[in-house]
């Protein structure tokens, strides 16, 4: 099938979703048509949404999602948004920002946010690299490399073992029964990041990396000992955390035993603030 009929057919079908009533409704259909039809859907095309321009790539499930629904996990955006100073600069790091999708949300809501992106799989941060450079976004700085406990030239790491799944790698351990291929990445703490760029404050880290969330809040340790992140926003997977041997418990201990409460869910993540003002 031609490219061109495949997307006529994609966009046929988000124009049909904009007359369902709900926003969940569309979501919910979105996800289990891209997941039965659209995977083996191997073209990308640049598409504006939202008032950004993304390269997507229609053979993955979640930005196939993003560009039938117009929508991303809203609620987090919503909770990012009010996180962030609007009139003044502020400083966001997204540790697991795959192809940028939540990344380029929050830059139309607050455009003085500045941003570093981590993203460890080369293939996806190449996507990642492609959609900031669309959109200009030059207060966003990019970084290949993972994030967890440790400071490593070459850390193991699980590329997603589904093509249709770009959301799905992660740091590789000897639970990672369903990883894909291992690749070696470099990898950095948090302490070690902010103090190589001279950071001295953050306003909102915000954590995805499928079950290795409490290894990258370990290697912020001294950042959150001394109150310089204000708000955390990070994905509760039981099942990925159970992988590493952890679970949402031990990372709301973490948090709280740092001073830190529990705030707003969305979708699969909890937001966490520090309780003293910087």
């Amino acid at each position: 099938m031609p490219d061109s009929i495949k997307y006529f057919l994609l966009y046929s079908i988000k124009k049909l979703l904009q007359v369902l009533p709900t926003k969940k409704g569309k979501q919910t259909f979105s996800h289990y048509i891209s997941s039965l039809f659209f995977k083996n859907f191997k073209f990308t095309k640049v598409v504006k949404i939202n008032e950004a321009s993304l390269n997507i790539d229609f053979s993955d499930r979640i930005q196939t999602v993003y560009y039938l629904c117009d929508l991303y996990e809203p609620t987090t955006i919503q909770v990012c948004s009010e996180l962030l100073p609007l009139a003044s600069p502020s400083i966001y790091l997204d540790v697991g920002a795959n192809v940028g999708l939540i990344a380029l949300q929050i830059s139309r809501h607050r455009p003085l946010t500045e941003g570093h992106l981590f993203e460890p799989d080369p293939k996806i941060f190449k996507s990642l690299s492609e959609n900031i450079q669309l959109n200009h976004l030059t207060k966003y700085v990019l970084n290949n490399m993972a994030v967890s406990d440790r400071t490593e030239d070459q850390l193991q790491f699980s590329q997603s073992p589904e093509a249709s799944e770009s959301g799905w790698g992660r740091l590789h351990n000897s639970n990672n029964l369903l990883a894909g291929p291992s690749i070696s990445v470099p990898c950095t703490r948090i302490d070690d990041y902010l103090k190589l760029h001279n950071i001295a404050n953050v306003d909102l880290l915000k954590i995805d990396v499928e079950g290795a969330e409490l290894q990258v809040l370990q290697g912020a340790l001294e950042t959150l000992k001394n109150k310089k992140i204000k708000s955390i926003i990070c994905e509760i997977n039981e099942e990925a955390l159970a992988v590493f041997g952890h679970s949402g418990r031990d990372i709301k201990n973490f948090l709280h035993n740092l001073g830190f409460e529990e705030n707003k869910k969305t979708e699969m993540n909890v937001t966490f603030s520090a309780k003293q003002d910087f």
